[in-house]
């Protein structure tokens, strides 16, 4: 299902590192604990359907650089969606909440730069933008819940949205 949501003024985002608190209503960070004592990271995995599986899957991803344009954005209704980087030097995540429609609320619309080492999880029915690598190539494990149900929804911005450096 895709959908044009009206963007009636010029928006620009800047993107700024990421940090557990900014990220939180958006999802949560996958980190590795200094520790070196394996830390179970299974609390923000969500499935809100029964008959779901669980699903693993990889992505190369092409870098980009800032600043650049965001004309899309999309959301798996049911379930999170993890990225664990394999090989990434840094990259940008574009999140937005839900208006009380369930589309895009576009004053929530926020930019991350995401260290190397840091993998991500957006909630279930967070807005996303495509997982874009900076500077270099990358690689992520993304995991999931796949079901017979349309679990992915996207929409088209009517205006594209800049993304700059901070």
């Amino acid at each position: 299902m895709r959908r044009v949501i009206a963007v009636s003024a010029d928006i620009a985002l800047t993107a700024r590192p990421i940090d557990r608190a900014a990220f939180a209503p958006f999802g949560d960070l996958v980190d590795v604990e200094p520790s070196g004592i394996r830390t179970d990271k299974i609390g923000g995995i969500e499935n809100l359907r029964g008959d779901a599986r669980f699903h693993l899957s990889t992505a190369r991803i092409v870098p980009s650089s800032l600043p650049l344009r965001l004309v899309e954005l999309e959301r798996h209704a049911f379930t999170s969606q993890s990225f664990l980087p394999l090989e990434a030097s840094r990259y940008l995540v574009c999140v937005a909440a839900n208006d009380p429609d369930g589309w895009p609320d576009m004053t929530t619309l926020r930019a991350f730069t995401v260290p190397a080492g840091t993998g991500i999880t957006y909630r279930a029915g967070t807005w996303h933008h495509p997982m874009i690598a900076l500077e270099t190539p990358a690689s992520f494990a993304v995991i999931m819940w796949c079901g017979a149900d349309a679990n992915e929804e996207f929409v088209d911005l009517g205006k594209p949205v800049t993304v700059n450096t901070a």
